[in-house]
Parts: C-alpha cells; sequence; structure tokens
C-alpha cells in the first residue's frame, strides 16, 4: 500500500480484524527484492 513516498507491506487477518505491518519501506528502494531477504522458501 503505497504512503507517500513509502511503500507499507502488511498481512490483514479479517477473522480476528487485525493488521499486521511487516516494513515500512522507502519508495525508491528495490520493493520487490525485499520480502525475498527475509523470507524463506523450502
Amino acid at each position: 500500500m503505497p504512503v507517500d513516498n513509502y511503500c507499507a507491506l502488511y498481512i490483514p487477518d479479517p477473522e480476528n480484524a487485525v493488521v499486521t505491518v511487516i516494513r515500512i519501506l522507502y519508495s525508491g528502494r528495490d520493493i520487490e527484492a525485499q520480502p525475498k531477504k527475509y523470507t524463506k522458501m523450502e
């Protein structure tokens, strides 16, 4: 979700009416590469 010059990465949980903010990034960064750095894929 873009907010001014930043991008918020979040996970919504509609069952509990909660949104977990994972990270706020400056839009000038390589946003697509960021989740890959912190996620283990097996």
